[in-house]
């Protein structure tokens, strides 16, 4: 399925600045988890299921952006 160049715009501003949210979150919570997961803990267990979840969430996220970049639109 072709996009559309109607309203594509915004959509790829959004694609944008979620690329740029991710790519910063990954970075923030590498160091996050390398400084706070040094014990096994109850809580760094909760941590480490909470940032698997957010992991997932991200590489859903990539996974869909690379899919949205990759699908030309109407004009191409």
């Amino acid at each position: 399925m072709e996009r559309s160049l109607s309203g594509d715009t915004n959509v790829s501003g959004s694609t944008v600045s979620g690329l740029e949210t991710v790519s910063h979150l990954i970075t923030r919570y590498a160091i996050f988890e390398h400084v706070h997961m040094q014990r096994n803990t109850a809580a760094s267990n909760e941590l480490e299921r909470l940032l698997t979840g957010l992991s997932a969430e991200l590489l859903t996220f990539l996974a869909r952006a690379k899919k949205y970049f990759q699908t030309p639109t109407a004009g191409e």
